[in-house]
């Protein structure tokens, strides 16, 4: 794969939140495209997203994308648990 990489940790306030998030936003998620490849990890109460794409249009398409989906599940998890 190209030379454009991207790598992102994401904390939150409790592993719970972390864990529905990262449920919610994993099936979602493509791994592989043709122009890019996607990993996404949780470690506790962590995060970890890794983007490795060919080109830059294909690295912010595949970040725009993933963080799409984390934003709305962080705005769902937090509207029923606050």
């Amino acid at each position: 794969m190209g030379p454009y990489r991207l790598e992102l940790s994401l904390q939150f306030d409790t592993e719970r939140e972390a864990a529905v998030i990262y449920r919610a936003v994993k099936p979602d998620i493509k791994f592989v495209h043709r122009r890019s490849r996607t990993e996404f990890l949780r470690a506790a109460n962590k995060l970890d997203l890794k983007i490795v794409a060919s080109d830059v249009t294909a690295l912010r398409a595949s970040f725009n994308s993933v963080a799409r989906h984390i934003m709305l599940s962080k705005e769902i998890f937090d509207h029923f648990h606050n």
